[in-house]
């Protein structure tokens, strides 16, 4: 329990150091933020006007405190613009830029750790050597690259997978992941070659260990070794890693998004990032960053479930 208390009130003290980090954006533009955003050529009454239609006037603990009060009441302001809540522009985007992070992470997972595990059993075989050499290539290659590479193989030269005209799950699975599956793979591969180097690294560790020699003098079969003695000790890395990767995904999903048009967070931020419209760019850098804490918050909780010795302790 004591555990538990302590993640949790590390999450209020981050969130609380992300807001104040978000509301200081403003302060970091130079000079005003509603000439910034109208213009040089803009009237003192213009100026005027939009500082008190967004909140801006005011010193800096004034402009926080407003803003921050109007968020915990889910009021994060009002599109300049639109004109439309900016809780509404992210919860249009926030159901996209989650499904194409899970289905990234997912796919990463699901090819990554059982090559991972046959590589840590056959060290220096073929198929160790090539997967080796393409997780190094995939760690060095960009999301942007990686997503309009594979934009002009599959969509433009060989026509095997749809880009853009986005659909709903809800409206048709099919569609949905016909379309979500090419910048779902897009921003998978970064994390697929880590995860694939360092649940390697740790299983061949673990082999070594005492305790799975052990149980491979007591007749155990290799697989079940493996699976049930082995894996379970190798995970705290990965999950570690894995936690920091899922988060940074939120984040790595917005260039993909701008790549294939996708209507997520990450395309309205870079569309509200061109107009200059503050409310929605700070809207969406604080859920981003909840997002990113509240998964390590979830990997913290998830160590004593998988050692209890963590519990304990």
């Amino acid at each position: 329990m004591k555990y538990v208390l302590g993640r949790v009130t590390y999450l209020i003290v981050v969130v609380f150091l992300v807001s104040v980090a978000v509301s200081g954006l403003l302060f970091l533009m130079p000079g005003n933020p509603a000439t910034v955003i109208l213009g040089l050529s803009a009237t003192p009454q213009q100026v005027h006007m939009l500082d008190q239609q967004l909140g801006l006037h005011g010193s800096f603990f004034a402009q926080y405190w407003r803003w921050v009060t109007q968020a915990l009441q889910g009021n994060l302001g009002v599109s300049f613009q639109t004109q439309e809540p900016v809780v509404r522009a992210i919860g249009q985007g926030f159901p996209v830029s989650f499904e194409l992070v899970v289905l990234a992470f997912v796919i990463s997972l699901a090819v990554s750790v059982p090559v991972a595990i046959y590589c840590a059993r056959r060290v220096g075989g073929a198929i160790d050597s090539v997967a080796t050499f393409v997780s190094s290539a995939l760690l060095s290659f960009p999301v942007y690259i990686a997503g309009i590479v594979l934009l002009w193989l599959l969509t433009v030269k060989f026509r095997l997978l749809p880009s853009g005209n986005w659909v709903s799950f809800t409206t048709s699975p099919i569609r949905n992941i016909r379309v979500a599956i090419l910048p779902a793979v897009s921003i998978s591969l970064l994390p697929m070659g880590s995860f694939f180097r360092i649940l390697r690294t740790d299983m061949i560790a673990t082999l070594q260990q005492d305790f799975i020699l052990s149980a491979r003098a007591k007749g155990l079969a290799p697989s079940y070794v493996l699976w049930r003695h082995a894996l379970r000790p190798s995970l705290f890395t990965l999950m570690t890693t894995a936690g920091v990767f899922l988060g940074s995904l939120i984040g790595g999903s917005f260039i993909v998004e701008q790549i294939f048009q996708v209507p997520g967070m990450g395309y309205t931020m870079i569309q509200a990032i061109t107009t200059k419209d503050i409310r929605v760019i700070q809207g969406i850098t604080l859920v981003t960053a909840l997002g990113y804490v509240v998964v390590n918050l979830v990997v913290d909780l998830l160590y004593p479930v998988v050692d209890p010795r963590v519990r304990r302790r």
